[in-house]
């Protein structure tokens, strides 16, 4: 979750075409978006402790162990009031396993259901990491160490080349893991691009990476895809992906999160740029999303720009970044004055290093207090237990007052 530089996002207006704010396949009318407006409810981004990873989490060797440490995590994340989870897939894995994949994912929902929480699925993804670690390669004290791009570089290039392969292979995941759970009441929402301009990772990530891995310095592999070649390819996909999800037609709603918005010290074109995307992620989605890892006062203020859509309450798919003053403490109130359901970083501490910043892919030394993300240790302790106390008011205690 880094923004762009002005530098850059004017680099992208001069230098990229503008063939993709074209509209793809119709979605939801605003009638339709407005019925379908769930209750106010609390969730969270959710990786158990155990994984490094979404393809540790549904990988056959490791699922049995991630079930097991889910089972016990959700049973004290349920009893504070948590009651929906934001779960990333990998098309890495419907390509090694097909419809294997698609059980493991229904054994989760499963395991979901039964402690009464419902789930978002992610399809894609464009943070950190490029390509798959190496086996047993999560770096001590470094945020989502081992988190992985999805699709990986060198199926996200082959389809920006337009290699049939690459097409093929990214429709058959969508079209699949989509059509399979049209129907199913345990999935909520479909997410189908998490954070498409994400430019920021693969400078990020590369310092350390050369270091463990002896590259040249400052040297990118030639595979990866950075700034405009890769954000032309991702809304190239992002926009394939709707089209194939709605053919799949899915009785949950498609969206993707708004997370770079203007700011004063941007240029007038770089202001029109983040204003053009928005509007196309907005015009894509049947229902609006947005991250906000901000203020308590920015969050209320991008709530009600998206309560000007009339498209019923906005889905705050990722918040809560402790040091960038957004909590839960002072977060929930807005979130459910506004009727926003809200979905947090992370819930156990484990071994994604969430706890941790962003930034300690560049140094690791920095200190774990406050906690960047989640929300409780690994044996289910809470990390605030004044947090905690918010979290059980807002979810459940007010209710039992009232």
């Amino acid at each position: 979750a880094f923004l762009l530089s002005a530098h850059d996002m004017r680099w992208f207006l001069g230098g990229l075409p503008w063939v993709w704010l074209t509209s793809a396949t119709a979605r939801w009318s605003a009638e339709h978006a407005r019925a379908w407006a769930p209750e106010w409810r609390l969730g969270a981004n959710y990786l158990p402790s155990n994984c490094g990873n979404v393809l540790e989490l549904f990988a056959a060797k490791s699922v049995d162990r991630s079930l097991l440490t889910a089972e016990r995590e959700l049973r004290v994340a349920r009893a504070a009031g948590f009651s929906s989870l934001r779960v990333f897939l990998h098309e890495e894995l419907f390509y090694q396993d097909g419809t294997a994949f698609l059980g493991r994912i229904s054994r989760f929902l499963a395991l979901f259901q039964r402690h009464g929480m419902s789930a978002m699925l992610v399809l894609f993804d464009a943070c950190w990491r490029p390509d798959m670690p190496d086996a047993g390669e999560h770096l001590p004290g470094v945020h989502n160490s081992a988190w992985v791009q999805c699709p990986t570089h060198d199926v996200l290039r082959a389809f920006a080349e337009s290699q049939d392969w690459a097409h093929e292979r990214l429709q058959r995941y969508v079209t699949e893991v989509v059509r399979f759970f049209a129907d199913d009441p345990r999935v909520v929402v479909w997410d189908i691009y998490n954070e498409p301009t994400q430019r920021q990772s693969e400078h990020l990530i590369l310092p350390r990476l050369s270091a463990l891995k002896s590259w040249p310095a400052d040297q990118y592999p030639e595979h990866w895809m950075l700034d405009g070649p890769k954000l032309q390819a991702i809304m190239l996909l992002l926009e394939k992906a709707f089209t194939w999800a709605r053919a799949a037609k899915p009785t949950q709603p498609l969206t993707t999160a708004i997370w770079e918005f203007p700011s004063p010290a941007d240029s007038e074109d770089v202001k029109q740029f983040k204003e053009q995307l928005n509007q196309k992620l907005i015009d894509l989605s049947d229902v609006p999303s947005l991250h906000c890892y901000c203020p308590p006062s920015e969050l209320d203020a991008r709530l009600v720009e998206l309560e000007a859509l009339d498209r019923g309450p906005a889905l705050v798919t990722e918040f809560m970044a402790r040091p960038l003053d957004s909590t839960l403490t002072n977060s929930l109130p807005v979130l459910k004055r506004r009727g926003a359901p809200g979905y947090t970083w992370g819930l156990f501490r484990g071994k994604s290093n969430t706890h941790v910043a962003w930034n300690t892919w560049l140094s690791s030394d920095s200190l774990d207090d406050p906690w960047f993300h989640d929300v409780f240790y690994e044996n289910g302790t809470a990390y605030d237990e004044d947090e905690l106390k918010s979290i059980w008011w807002h979810t459940i205690g007010s209710a039992l007052h009232s």
